[in-house]
């Protein structure tokens, strides 16, 4: 009776970040996967917050997607990454780890985006959207 209870429980909660309508914006050789959620684009003080995905290739780490919350700045085309969640699997499958802000490469800081990239594309479709 208490599984079952569980499950129910478990079963209302929202997943909302796994069940987003993800758009493909740009694939890579190897499996690298790029992804935006454009029905939850903010535009707010000048600056778009997005969602993105990321099924990435093999290699050396554990993790094979990625869900993250971004800030970007349409300007000067640069990003700051607000929250990232890593997943076991490809298409944010598998047990979440969300990653501590202080481990981000850019935590608390915004980066310029380097031309051609991914991160580029992405928030190219999302500024355009």
């Amino acid at each position: 009776m208490k599984k079952l209870l569980l499950i129910f429980l478990f079963s209302m909660i929202p997943f909302s970040d796994l069940y987003a309508e993800w758009t493909l914006v740009h694939k890579r050789d190897g499996g690298l996967e790029f992804y935006v959620d454009l029905e939850r684009i903010k535009k707010i003080d000048g600056f778009v917050y997005y969602w993105t995905l990321q099924n990435m290739s093999l290699g050396n780490t554990p993790y094979r997607s990625g869900i993250i919350y971004n800030q970007g700045d349409c300007k000067l085309i640069r990003k700051k990454v607000l929250q990232m969640t890593m997943y076991e699997k490809r298409g944010a499958m598998g047990s979440p780890i969300k990653v501590p802000k202080d481990l981000f490469a850019t935590a608390n800081k915004f980066n310029y985006i380097l031309p051609n990239s991914g991160s580029e594309l992405m928030l190219n479709k999302v500024c355009n959207h």
